[in-house]
């Protein structure tokens, strides 16, 4: 069997995940993760932000990933609250919760992969950066519900210039 070379090594271990599940279930997966990106995207201004997480942030948080609000309290909130590794700490917490299958089998790394290349997840992480600018000395009043923002990322284009 011949080794593509050219992948490195993260690459190859990517590529060798992808051979340890189903196609159609692997597939499941990266639209799973993805819709959980999106959430935390959605967020990521109000998590890092210094202020209170508004109300209709945590209750939707609270809805797709319970549990996730009362770990992040049990944090020392000068380590984490308020700052990037909140987000960061919620895309962790998100992988051991609802992605323990793919891990415990050796398959997430196939859906990072596929997720980090796939159109929706980059146009949702650019229409994130593109909130990020607009909203940098504060937060929208009221913030925008989940299923309205989603819908914008989807339909987000940035143009030249």
């Amino acid at each position: 069997m011949r080794r593509d070379r050219s992948l490195d090594c993260p690459k190859r271990r990517a590529k060798s995940s992808a051979k340890r599940v189903d196609p159609g279930r692997l597939s499941e997966g990266v639209a799973r993760y993805m819709d959980y990106e999106a959430l935390a995207y959605w967020a990521r201004s109000a998590l890092e932000s210094s202020s209170e997480l508004p109300t209709d942030v945590a209750r939707e948080i609270e809805r797709r990933r319970p549990g996730y609000l009362r770990s992040r309290s049990t944090v020392n909130q000068q380590t984490f609250s308020g700052s990037a590794h909140d987000w960061e700490r919620l895309m962790l917490w998100t992988g051991d919760h609802f992605f323990q299958d793919a891990k415990i089998e050796g398959w997430f790394d196939a859906i990072l992969t596929q997720v980090r290349n796939h159109p929706r997840a980059i146009r949702t992480m650019e229409f994130a950066d593109h909130c990020d600018e607009v909203w940098s000395s504060k937060l929208p009043e009221p913030y925008p519900p989940f299923a309205d923002w989603r819908r914008e990322a989807d339909l987000y284009v940035e143009l030249p210039g």
